[in-house]
């Protein structure tokens, strides 16, 4: 292989490394910061670091096998409503998931989702808003049926 060849290759691979940590930077989500952010944030941070984070990890955690899901962009939680989120913190799950009814009241879970909620995407809020609010609106409407 000829010194051309070798730095065309070097100059390609050099490129594709550069697009993919762009790219990678730009999808990143932000890092919780406690500078200016809401006080029920604070409050859900270090409510989910004595109530959660050992179970399904930080923000940073990855897709887990034989533990409980993550509950950042690379998680689920954001796949279900504001409602259903707070009855499983409050009455746990069948899984695996405590209930937390005696510890937290329902003011501390919603600080805690919200906590939670500032690890998403703005899209992932945005989805997650649309299937709070169309569930709630389900719920009305077999109330009102009944």
């Amino acid at each position: 292989m000829n010194e051309k060849t070798l730095v065309g290759i070097l100059i390609v691979i050099g490129s594709l490394v550069g697009i993919a940590v762009i790219y990678f930077m730009l999808n990143q989500q932000p890092l919780y910061n406690n500078e200016d952010v809401p006080e029920n944030i604070e409050t859900g941070r270090v409510l989910y670091a004595s109530n959660c984070l050992s179970c399904h990890g930080d923000q940073q955690a990855g897709l887990t096998f034989g533990k409980a899901p993550p509950h950042n962009g690379n998680g689920h939680t954001w796949h279900h409503s504001d409602a259903e989120l707070i009855q499983w913190i409050l009455e746990g799950r069948p899984i695996n998931m405590p209930a937390f009814k005696d510890t937290l009241s329902r003011e501390d879970a919603e600080a805690v989702l919200a906590y939670i909620k500032s690890w998403w995407t703005p899209n992932q809020k945005a989805t997650q808003a649309d299937i709070s609010r169309r569930y709630q609106e389900a719920i009305d409407r077999q109330n009102e049926n009944n």
